[in-house]
């Protein structure tokens, strides 16, 4: 019998690489549109003199507020609570990853003390960020709900 001239195997690294980097840009885009989530049970505070913000640039942040009857309010981040002392991190990570022109979105309930929104914003400037739009129901929108 004839042995046979050994093959050479080898498995194609080209296909492996590309899926590798087609994962790699989907969890990048979806990380960031995470960030931008909004809770849809604020109820927003109408505003006769600021416009409604346009859309923000996919690479904001989006700090949502909820009014709690006789506690504290709730804020969220990305749809997940986040306490109030955890905001200033994940502003300080943001700051660092993309620099101080990053847009920064406050939704807060217009039933809402402004003194909450007035520390959050506190704590954006104390970071270092400078570009705060906050959400609000502009009047012509207000009357077109009722």
């Amino acid at each position: 019998m004839k042995r046979r001239a050994e093959e050479n195997v080898e498995v194609p690294l080209s296909p492996m690489i590309d899926v590798t980097f087609l994962l790699i840009i989907f969890f990048i885009v979806t990380a960031n549109i995470q960030q931008e989530v909004v809770d849809q049970l604020i109820k927003l505070a109408d505003s006769y003199y600021i416009p409604p913000p346009e859309q923000t640039q996919s690479l904001g942040m989006t700090i949502n507020i909820r009014y709690v009857e006789g506690g504290e309010p709730i804020y969220s981040i990305a749809g997940s609570r986040v306490g109030f002392k955890v905001i200033k991190s994940r502003l300080v990570k943001l700051y660092k990853k993309l620099g101080n022109s990053v847009p920064i979105v406050i939704r807060a309930s217009k039933e809402l003390p402004y003194k909450y929104v007035d520390q959050l914003n506190d704590q954006i400037v104390d970071v270092g960020l400078y570009r705060v739009k906050h959400a609000t129901l502009s009047h012509m929108q207000v009357k077109k709900k009722e």
